[in-house]
């Protein structure tokens, strides 16, 4: 359970968790701490800070966000989602964006894998390490992926707690932080017919919240 500091909790799973009422987290959005007017901004890129990519790795799209964490406020700058598309053409369009940066890399797991849809059959981080031309240090994708309840729990408070900016131009992540529900086991329900809640993008920001602000909230 997150730890008994009221200031990192978002409302509902401090009421649920620690207040012990009978708080129905299900059949409500992923993300309902977010909020349009207070989240979304434009958000300029600053060429003087890294910027981390979080990565899913679907076929259809296959999607990342470029976030910088500057002076306490999480900014993300721009999403990523090509259809009928692959990795090396996501590198290129990001070394495109961002010609010049330092890159920090994380997202869906699963990357790590060897994958028929590469040259060479390597997994998708290869081709991005290789591809961004990035060394060890740079790469901060997880072994596993983190659980979607414990997720759930760190970007609401995020959202609820830390500063967050989220620029305009990303609207498919905007539709999924105001659209994506869970069901009654607390799964995402994705709906791939569907632009509104493919969850594609949600993913790369649940990603990237744990790989980088997991301990916004101690797990006991």
């Amino acid at each position: 359970f997150p730890s008994h500091d009221r200031g990192q909790l978002d409302e509902l799973t401090f009421r649920c968790e620690i207040l012990a009422e009978d708080v129905n987290l299900a059949n409500n959005p992923f993300a309902y701490a977010f909020d349009t007017d207070k989240h979304v901004k434009p958000v300029a890129y600053d060429q003087r800070y890294h910027v981390h990519l979080s990565f899913d790795f679907n076929v259809d799209p296959i999607t990342c966000i470029a976030v910088q964490h500057i002076d306490g406020c999480i900014r993300v700058v721009r999403e990523f989602a090509l259809r009928n598309s692959d990795i090396y053409q996501l590198c290129d369009n990001i070394l495109a964006a961002f010609p010049k940066a330092a890159f920090v890399v994380t997202g869906d797991a699963t990357g790590a894998n060897r994958s028929a849809l590469t040259a060479g059959n390597y997994g998708y981080y290869d081709v991005v390490q290789r591809k961004l031309m990035l060394g060890r240090s740079q790469m901060k994708q997880p072994a596993i992926n983190p659980s979607i309840r414990d997720t759930r729990v760190l970007v609401n408070s995020l959202l609820q707690n830390y500063h967050i900016m989220i620029d305009v131009s990303c609207v498919q992540l905007i539709r999924d932080l105001a659209y994506v529900e869970v069901d009654s086991e607390g799964d995402i329900m994705k709906d791939r017919s569907t632009d509104i809640r493919k969850a594609d993008l949600l993913d790369c920001f649940r990603y990237y919240c744990h790989s980088f602000h997991k301990d916004w909230i101690k797990v006991l």
